[in-house]
């Protein structure tokens, strides 16, 4: 038969795990949010590049003027 002292001691792990673990899942949530905003940043930005990259590719003259219309460097 367990004595006092070892329920004590099992009560007080007890209580110490489910604090653990309620921290745990609280950062579990946390995680997972962090991850779906990079997520979503990530989607952003991969839109906006191929966008850009759809405009460098349809207009390749209207963005680089020739080398024969380009101003000197300053140091010339």
């Amino acid at each position: 038969m367990p004595t006092d002292k070892t329920v004590e001691h099992l009560i007080a792990r007890i209580t110490e795990l489910e604090i653990k673990q309620s921290y745990y899942e609280g950062s579990q949530d946390d995680l997972d949010q962090a991850l779906v905003q990079m997520q979503e940043k990530l989607d952003g930005l991969t839109r906006e590049f191929n966008k850009l990259h759809s405009l460098l590719e349809s207009r390749p003259e209207q963005m680089i003027a020739p080398l024969s219309e380009e101003p000197p460097p300053p140091h010339y």
